[in-house]
């Protein structure tokens, strides 16, 4: 079964530490040592497989900044290559479809605002393909390789009212430091050339939640669909409310697929049309999360036998099953879960897995 380069992430973080550090040496951690802490995050594996790209952060003491670089390692030998350097707000590794290139978002030199850039991997400079006047929360490829959808804010309605202090807003659910209206997160195409961005979703509700919530975003096998979190307006506190939208990008509508709230994190299955996404078990907010499918209208608690919090989850590549992340204690156990049977523990070696760091052979690295 090939489940294994979904949960080769979980192995990355030591492989890249042992070829920085040369070997592990056993001595007491001292403040010194804070200043040589490389954060590894964004971990995106190749298409094929034979390579991770990953962001390296390093702080920088002298500027009270952190050093940002995106580097590819070869998992076969071990070799690294720095891919980008002198970037800020590097952030969410995607790779093509193909793998001939890797898209990411980082902060643009003019406007200071994130954006997607792609750098193609036969050479050449990133080309940034989005010039939003937000910036980009987060992105996601279509199947062809050809489009991408992006998440990004709404614009102020009334700047120019604004300006001179027409600025009074309603006081609704909001948090008690707000100082402006909250506009919404919606969604967004554009090609992958970086022409003809387009918003596709509008309303009050939105994507994203003034807190930080996030809607992920998945496209359909065959790109004529976005499936996504749908909150019903800007404010966290509402956020359990949430349901599973979907866009059509062929009649240009959005409907609600899964309106039990809650709902969230939706992913289609690789090649086929079936949904995957998250939700407090029985809907019960004093319950953990399980993971349901939705498979021909019929929704399904596929961790009910697990009985377990499930942090977060992937589909296996042959999307016979799901990986699992859940609570034991202060760690987390990996399982693989079938889409018909039981839960199966998968062996992770010495290597512990908890919500902030990869422990193994003796030391510990952050990771995110």
């Amino acid at each position: 079964m090939k489940i294994f380069k979904a949960i080769a992430v979980i192995f990355f973080t030591a492989i890249f530490i042992s070829i920085a550090s040369g070997q592990n040496v056993k001595r007491e951690f001292s403040l010194v040592d804070l200043r040589k802490i490389h954060n590894i995050s964004s971990p995106a594996i190749s298409p094929d497989g034979k390579k991770v790209a990953i962001i390296d952060s390093k702080p920088v003491w002298k500027t009270d900044k952190n050093r940002q670089q995106i580097i590819l390692l070869q998992i076969a030998t071990r070799k690294k290559r720095i891919l980008s350097q002198n970037r800020s707000s590097i952030g969410n590794l995607r790779w093509s479809p193909k793998g001939t290139k890797l898209a990411f978002l980082a902060k643009a030199p003019k406007s200071k605002k994130v954006q997607i850039f792609i750098l193609p991997m036969n050479g050449g400079d990133a080309l940034q393909v989005t010039h939003s006047k937000t910036g980009v929360a987060r992105f996601e490829w279509s199947p062809d390789g050809k489009n991408i959808a992006f998440i990004a804010q709404d614009t102020i309605p009334n700047p120019k009212a604004i300006k001179h202090h027409e600025d009074a807003f309603k006081v609704t659910d909001n948090n008690y430091l707000t100082r402006a209206q909250v506009q919404p997160w919606h969604l967004w195409l554009v090609k992958a050339n970086g022409k003809e961005a387009k918003q596709l979703t509008h309303g009050k509700w939105s994507l994203g939640t003034d807190q930080g919530s996030l809607s992920a975003i998945s496209w359909s096998s065959n790109g004529q669909h976005i499936v996504f979190t749908k909150f019903p307006d800007v404010w966290e506190g509402n956020a359990w409310h949430s349901v599973l939208g979907e866009f059509n990008l062929k009649t240009g509508k959005t409907t609600v697929i899964v309106n039990k709230q809650g709902a969230t994190n939706a992913h289609f299955a690789p090649g086929k049309n079936i949904i995957a996404f998250s939700r407090p078990k029985n809907g019960d907010q004093n319950n953990g999360n399980a993971v349901y499918i939705m498979k021909d209208n019929k929704i399904i608690d596929v961790t009910a036998d697990l009985n377990r919090n499930i942090n977060n989850y992937i589909w296996s590549s042959d999307a016979a099953g799901l990986i699992l992340s859940g609570d034991k204690g202060t760690s987390s156990v990996i399982w693989y879960q079938p889409l018909n049977g039981k839960a199966k523990k998968l062996p992770t070696g010495n290597v512990e897995v908890n919500a902030y760091s990869i422990k193994t052979s003796g030391s510990t690295y952050i990771y995110r």
